[in-house]
């Protein structure tokens, strides 16, 4: 207990809780007053925290969507960001939720970008679903031996 005492002595002492509020990030009314026990500070003088009750807020779930991929590429969401003296091309796949970054030099280039992109993504992926194809037979022929 001395090195509570001890503790408290090295803070500016105010009889304001509503600073002590603030100064503990927020506690609720029930450890604020087991704080004033320890720190020794007037505990009449708190009022409601415009903070609090927003901080504690939740949201609402997101309405459920009528979209529904079935496949890579089904639908993607892409947007153009200009920064730093240079575009930047976001593209967003709905249905594998990979999301890819494209610098490009002109606005204009994007169709073309666009398009060159999606031929080479399906081919990787359609690399890497061949792969998986090949170790689930490989496994499957051990198996049955």
């Amino acid at each position: 207990m001395k090195t509570l005492k001890k503790l408290s002595d090295s803070f500016l002492f105010s009889s304001n809780m509503d600073l002590w509020h603030m100064r503990f990030g927020h506690p609720s009314s029930s450890h604020l007053k087991l704080a004033s026990l320890l720190f020794s500070f007037n505990i009449s003088t708190h009022n409601n925290c415009n903070i609090c009750p927003i901080a504690k807020q939740t949201r609402m779930p997101f309405s459920s969507s009528a979209i529904n991929t079935q496949c890579l590429f089904d639908l993607l969401h892409w947007d153009i960001t200009y920064a730093n003296a240079q575009f930047f091309l976001t593209i967003f796949d709905d249905f594998t939720r990979c999301t890819w970054v494209v610098f490009i030099q002109h606005k204009l280039d994007t169709q073309r970008l666009l398009q060159s992109f999606i031929v080479e993504e399906e081919l990787w992926w359609l690399q890497i679903y061949m792969d998986c194809l090949k170790v689930v037979f490989s496994l499957v022929v051990c198996i049955l031996g």
